[in-house]
């Protein structure tokens, strides 16, 4: 896709539909194209935040996090930012959402744990932002475009 440039800069993308680690050099210049817009980033976690309290996730998040340290599933910082993560992405690494104490999970009511996978609207959302504002300060193309 070739968006219409504001700059001369031209950045081409891996022509894939699957998520890939972007090259450092490219990762590099896409970030650098982002900062050069003082607004950009601000935007884009408005975007996002707003998806994701549209979606109910925020208030999740919270509710989540309460569990697993009222269950004393996670004790450090570190534990809980590994687990709040691994969830969030929608891998609970083996975990069944129970701590082992008779099933339930600080909510008081048995066997319920807080869904807070990240929800693909907010992902869609997300991406689309980061395009508006790289096409705002470059020319995006995919290989073989």
């Amino acid at each position: 896709m070739t968006a219409t440039p504001t700059h001369s800069n031209k950045i081409t993308l891996p022509a894939t539909s699957t998520p890939v680690p972007l090259p450092p050099t490219l990762h590099s210049t896409l970030l650098s194209a982002l900062l050069a817009q003082p607004a950009a980033v601000p935007r884009i976690q408005s975007a996002i935040s707003h998806e994701l309290a549209a979606a109910g996730w925020t208030t999740a998040l919270r509710t989540r996090i309460a569990q697993l340290l009222r269950n004393g599933d996670c004790a450090t910082y570190e534990e809980l930012m590994a687990r709040v993560l691994r969830e969030a992405r929608g891998d609970a690494g083996g975990q069944n959402g129970f701590n082992g104490h008779g099933g339930e999970n600080g909510d008081g009511e048995a066997g319920e744990r807080v869904e807070i996978k990240i929800p693909e609207k907010a992902v869609k959302e997300g991406v689309k932002a980061v395009r508006r504002e790289l096409e705002a300060v470059c020319e995006v193309v995919r290989d073989g475009e």
